[in-house]
């Protein structure tokens, strides 16, 4: 038997401390990787800009506050929001209040939100956005990226209910056809691109890539992402291809909740081409769950649950070369066989290999007979079920079969969000999935000799982000992400079904060390 390979990534932590020598922030000085920053310039009905203006942005969904004054240009800038709608609120001597509604803020990214105030005395002025950043221009930096909201997230059809499918509506993206099945942005190797969540590294140290990093949440547990593709930021440097930025979601000032069962049959598959059974494989998927947000201290203490269960059963085609029913009889086929050389066991020199035209049988049925200890092996094998398909006919034929592999699941995502003042705002996140997936099909029916790999994931998120002054903000991010992958095989221990325990007993696996490489 195969010995156990264990793949472990170490502990990742990452503790990053924003401004730790503190200095006064600039639209240069933006860290943004788990958050999004409103901009803009205040101005009065002349169009000259107000200097030490008063801007209070608050969340529309949990009446987070943060507060800012506009510079001697007019202009402010508040960073490190946590990703939602806003209202912002401006307030200057000598001017009527002005207020901007449904501004809406995205995963690294900067919104501009400029206003325009009247002299006292007038009527308040207020704005409404359309709450779309989808086709806004970045006008903040070089950036080159694409936001998949939230609306996308549910909306769009998924067939796995994999959030990280919806990367391929960003320009320049493209599927693997690598080992990996990830995705590949502008030519770059899937192994090249850089997956966070919540501004935590999730990325598996020892195979990167793939379709979504060590710990994905599903799609209810995703509040949005930004893939990034060009002209990252400093705070992204860490790879050459594409930037997946994930913010998982948080509860409101309303309580929310779901649960779902989605479930797939293979009453509704078509039958692949190359199945000789006359029938679709094997598939039934059930994926069921359900989720929870909502206050625990109005505009202070939130929390939000997601638990999911995927059990996915799918037949793949695999293929096996099998001795035919006449080679078993030891009767080949000159033409097939013609000018390669064979062993005779009934040959006076046990030794002798000669070419078959030479042996001297008639044409066409040489019986050269079979060891009895071999052929009591070659009869164990099936037989062929796909004539013709052999790569010598009459020699060897093809057996088809539809093997059912196992995939399964459960996840849970959690997160908490606290408002201790209009100063200090505290968020947390954990991601836990545990379950096996089948890596290698038994050899034939029966043989109970497939491999089977458990494993079970962790990612944590810790942010805290403190406003010092109206232009003085600081963030201290702890996180880290581990995951655990033991592949197994072959067989669960079990006795083979049928007569295939023969050829397991007659070929015993001596636990000869094999050496597993990824790079």
């Amino acid at each position: 038997m195969f010995q156990s390979i264990t793949k472990r990534t170490g502990v990742l932590i990452a503790l990053i401390f924003l401004a730790a020598i503190f200095t006064a922030i600039t639209d240069s000085a933006l860290a943004q990787s788990a958050s999004g920053t409103i901009k803009g310039t205040v101005t009065d009905s002349a169009g000259a800009v107000v200097a030490g203006a008063n801007v209070e942005v608050v969340n529309d969904d949990t009446g987070e506050k943060r507060a800012a004054v506009t510079n001697e240009q007019g202009g402010y800038t508040i960073p490190n929001l946590p990703v939602g709608e806003y209202t912002v609120n401006v307030n200057a001597a000598g001017f009527a209040s002005a207020k901007a509604e449904r501004v809406k803020v995205s995963v690294s990214f900067t919104t501009d939100a400029d206003l325009s105030l009247n002299p006292a005395g007038a009527a308040e002025t207020i704005i409404v956005t359309t709450g779309d950043t989808q086709t806004v221009v970045n006008t903040s930096d070089q950036q080159l990226s694409t936001l998949i909201d939230n609306r996308k997230i549910l909306d769009l059809p998924l067939l796995s209910r994999d959030p990280n499918s919806l990367i391929l509506l960003a320009p320049n993206t493209t599927t693997s056809t690598g080992s990996l099945n990830g995705f590949i942005v502008n030519g770059q190797s899937e192994r090249n691109n850089n997956f966070q969540v919540d501004g935590i590294d999730n990325n598996d140290a020892d195979v990167p890539g793939g379709r979504g990093g060590a710990s994905t949440p599903n799609i209810d547990a995703t509040q949005e992402f930004r893939v990034i593709t060009s002209n990252f930021s400093a705070e992204f440097g860490r790879n050459t291809g594409g930037l997946i930025n994930v913010v998982t979601k948080g509860g409101t000032n309303e309580y929310h909740g779901n649960a779902y069962i989605y479930y797939r049959s293979d009453r509704f598959a078509a039958r692949d081409f190359f199945d000789v059974s006359g029938q679709a494989d094997p598939l039934q998927r059930r994926q069921y769950g359900g989720s929870l947000g909502g206050p625990i201290l109005k505009d202070k203490l939130f929390f939000f649950a997601n638990y999911e269960r995927d059990i996915f059963d799918e037949g793949q085609q695999e293929t096996r070369t099998v001795p035919s029913a006449l080679a078993r009889q030891g009767i080949f086929d000159t033409g097939a066989l013609f000018g390669r050389l064979v062993f005779d066991p009934n040959s006076p020199n046990n030794r002798s290999s000669v070419a078959l035209e030479n042996i001297g049988y008639p044409a066409g049925t040489p019986n050269l007979g079979i060891d009895p200890a071999i052929a009591q092996i070659l009869n164990v094998y099936p037989l062929g079920n796909s004539p013709g398909e052999g790569p010598l006919p009459d020699v060897f034929d093809t057996f088809r079969f539809s093997p059912v592999f196992r995939s399964m699941s459960d996840s849970l995502a959690t997160r908490v969000d606290y408002n201790f003042s209009d100063k200090h705002n505290l968020s947390g996140s954990f991601n836990f999935g545990d379950g096996s997936f089948d890596f290698l099909s038994e050899t034939f029916p029966g043989t109970n000799d497939g491999g089977r790999a458990p494993f079970r994931s962790y990612l944590l998120a810790l942010n805290l982000v403190s406003t010092l002054s109206p232009n003085l903000i600081n963030e201290l991010r702890v996180g880290g992400n581990r995951i655990e992958v033991v592949f197994n095989g072959p067989g669960d221990g079990s006795v083979a079904t049928g007569p295939f325990d023969a050829i397991r007993t007659a070929f015993q696996n001596n636990g000869v060390p094999a050496a597993v490489g990824f790079g």
